[in-house]
């Protein structure tokens, strides 16, 4: 069922909001502080229950399909003896663990509904179906209780109760599993960059579909995000270099006019130097104007424009240039993909691990 769409015909505002909360994410209501205490006692509890089924499960296949009950007989016959009625009544003993899983399974049930913690009663089985399929007197299926084990484990760590990561054990597996999949990842990366590189290579049609399925179609919007970058670069030049230009301009100006044989002629006239001076003040204040006018404009929105339709027609020419199917790009994006290869290829996890 998907939400009413409000532009249809006949929509009902009343019902767009109660669909709105019904598809909003489910958010269980807070559990006091002693109900979780007692949840994370129960679940510390069902843990050593599982640890200790998942034992029984071990030495009764041991017992079964190895030397062990040898190797008992050797270190003590009286040990041989408990080994054999543990392994003989290792059904019955498991039965004993399922009726307490089944009691865990039901209670637990019951408080999810209680404390409403899933949108629906009926949807703690599935979400713990390994936990269902774990109580089942089944060979099959027991083991799937390790899974029941991680997952109470997972949930005291959300908790705070217990801090795994600070474990040794948890540290030196999560070591060799960093380092394998590390390493599973690169080769999969390398492979998949190197069956790139042969279809770059056989193939002659990436140059006009990249320009035809990637670059064409989003036109408007790289066009807009250069010419934008193109005038922020020009406003903070601009903004930086306002003074400097000024100052240069001035000085150029001032030595322009000093180096002019006219105007070393206009100074020796009587009143020559004071319309030299006001000539040199009405060259400065055009070319202060100058300056501020320029600003102004590399402000305006017609130069944004201007800048806009010239990024515009570069690009445009760009797209239509034959050099992007004379293979050069195939050998760039290949070149590229090499370098990434040998960058994977480099073992970060010694650099991590020593």
């Amino acid at each position: 069922m998907q939400p009413p769409d409000p532009y249809r015909r006949g929509y009902d505002p009343a019902l767009g909001e109660r669909a709105r909360k019904r598809f909003k994410a489910y958010q269980p209501p807070p559990v006091s502080p002693a109900r979780a205490r007692f949840h994370d006692l129960w679940d510390a509890i069902i843990i050593v229950v599982v640890c200790l089924s998942l034992g029984l499960i071990l030495f009764d296949t041991l017992y079964r399909w190895t030397a062990l009950p040898a190797l008992l007989a050797t270190a003590s016959p009286s040990l041989n003896a408990a080994g054999g009625w543990l392994s003989a009544n290792a059904t019955r003993i498991d039965l004993i663990f399922v009726a307490i899983f089944v009691i865990d399974l039901i209670g637990g049930w019951t408080m999810a509904i209680i404390e409403r913690r899933y949108h629906r009663w009926f949807f703690y089985p599935f979400v713990h179906w390994y936990d269902v399929l774990g109580s089942l007197p089944i060979a099959g299926l027991r083991f799937l209780r390790i899974l029941r084990v991680i997952g109470l484990v997972a949930r005291l760590q959300r908790r705070g109760v217990i801090e795994i990561r600070d474990w040794r054990i948890y540290r030196f597996f999560n070591k060799y599993y960093q380092v394998a999949l590390e390493e599973l990842a690169d080769r999969v990366a390398i492979k998949l960059m190197t069956s790139a590189q042969e279809e770059i290579r056989l193939g002659d049609s990436l140059p006009r579909r990249m320009v035809d399925e990637v670059l064409a179609p989003r036109r408007d919007v790289l066009v807009g995000l250069i010419s934008e970058r193109l005038n922020g670069l020009v406003a903070f030049a601009r903004d930086r270099h306002r003074g400097d230009l000024e100052r240069y301009l001035i000085s150029s100006t001032r030595k322009v006019l000093d180096e002019n044989p006219r105007l070393r002629t206009l100074k020796a006239l009587p009143f020559g130097d004071h319309m030299a001076r006001s000539l040199e003040s009405s060259l400065i204040d055009v070319i202060q104007r100058l300056v501020r006018d320029s600003n102004q404009a590399l402000s305006s929105d017609q130069f944004q424009q201007a800048t806009e339709r010239l990024v515009g027609d570069v690009f445009d020419r760009a797209l239509a240039d034959p050099a992007l199917s004379d293979g050069r790009l195939e050998e760039t994006l290949i070149d590229v993909l090499e370098v990434l290869k040998d960058e994977i290829q480099l073992q970060r996890w010694k650099e991590r691990y020593g």
